[in-house]
C-alpha cells in the first residue's frame, strides 16, 4: 500500500498552456512550473505529504487604460481656507448715480470649500478632474462715503449723509454664495507642485448692507437686507498653482454681479493666497 502511495502519479491533458503547481509540503518559495507541449504525455508526481496543492493560472493581460473612475485615488487642492482681496472689473457707476469704487485693501474674499472629490484621474493620480462644494463670502468696502439703494427698481449709489450716517467708519456690501467647482488639476513629483483651472458655479444665498457711524460718541449700525437686484447665480473662472500646502489663486467673474437691466455692469475678481485640505 505505501509503494502504491508513493508512486501515484496524475495524468495531465494534453494542452498548449504554462502551469505553475505550488505545493505546500516545500519550502514558502519553492515553485515548481511545467511546460506541457503539444502531443506529450506529461505526468506530475504529487508527493504524498502535500495537503494544500493548486493550479495558479497565468495573469490575464490587462488593458491600458488613461483615466480612472476613482473618487479615493488622491485629492486635490480645491478644499481648504482661501483669502483674497476683490475690486471690480469695469465699475462704471456714473450713470447710476455717483461713482462707486472699492477700498481694494479692506475688500475680502472668504472661500471656505469644504471637500472636493476627485472622480476622474489618469493612472498615475497626478492628472485629475475633480468637484465638490463649498461657501464663498464676500465683504466689499466702499471707498467713498457711499451705499448701495434699490430707487424706482434701480440700484444706485447714495451718499450717507442722505442717511445721517455722517462720521462713518465703513460702508459695507456683504454677500455668501453657494459654490460648486468643475476643476482640472495637475500635480508633480514628491514636493505635492499642484496647478489647476476651471470653472466655478455659485448661488446666493445671502445679501446686505451695513453702515457703521458715529454719533455723539456712540457707534451707531445701519443694516439693511436685500437682493438690491444682484443675480441669483453666477459663474467664476478660476486659476491656482501652489506647492504643498500653500496655493496662490484668481478668480474673474464670468457673469456681472448685478442684473444689467437694474444695475451696470460689475464683475468682481480676486487676487488671494489659500491652504488647502486644512
Amino acid at each position: 500500500m505505501t509503494s502504491l502511495i508513493l508512486s501515484l502519479f496524475v495524468a495531465l491533458p494534453t494542452v498548449n498552456d504554462s502551469l505553475v503547481i505550488k505545493d505546500a509540503w516545500r519550502p514558502r518559495d519553492s515553485i515548481e512550473q511545467l511546460t506541457i507541449e503539444p502531443g506529450a504525455a506529461e505526468q506530475v508526481r504529487v508527493p504524498p505529504f502535500a495537503h494544500h496543492t493548486s493550479i495558479a493560472p497565468e495573469p490575464k493581460e490587462t488593458k491600458t487604460r488613461f483615466f480612472y473612475m476613482t473618487p479615493y485615488r488622491t485629492r486635490g487642492h480645491w478644499s481648504g481656507i482661501h483669502l483674497g482681496f476683490t475690486n471690480f472689473m469695469a465699475a462704471r457707476w456714473k450713470e447710476y448715480r455717483g461713482d462707486l469704487s472699492l477700498d481694494w485693501a479692506n475688500s475680502l474674499t472668504l472661500h471656505l470649500n469644504m471637500t472636493d472629490v476627485a472622480f476622474l484621474s489618469n493612472a498615475s493620480g497626478r492628472a485629475l478632474l475633480l468637484s465638490g462644494f463649498g461657501f464663498e463670502y464676500n465683504r466689499l468696502l466702499f471707498d467713498r462715503d457711499v451705499t448701495v439703494r434699490v430707487v424706482d427698481g434701480q440700484t444706485i449709489t447714495v451718499p450717507l449723509a442722505d442717511l445721517n450716517a455722517t462720521n462713518a467708519r465703513r460702508s459695507a456690501f456683504k454677500a455668501l454664495y453657494f459654490t460648486v467647482p468643475l476643476i482640472f488639476e495637475l500635480q508633480t513629483g514628491p514636493c505635492r507642485a499642484h496647478a489647476s483651472a476651471g470653472l466655478v458655479a455659485g448661488a446666493r444665498l445671502h445679501s446686505k448692507t451695513k453702515i457703521v457711524y458715529d454719533r455723539a460718541g456712540d457707534k451707531k449700525k445701519i443694516k439693511e437686507t436685500r437682493s438690491y437686484g444682484m443675480n441669483p447665480f453666477k459663474v467664476d473662472l478660476t486659476a491656482r498653482v501652489g506647492l504643498y500646502g500653500l496655493s496662490l489663486w484668481v478668480t474673474k467673474s464670468l457673469t456681472p454681479m448685478f442684473d444689467t437691466g437694474k444695475a451696470p455692469r460689475v464683475y468682481p475678481f480676486t487676487i488671494g493666497i489659500g491652504f488647502p485640505n486644512f
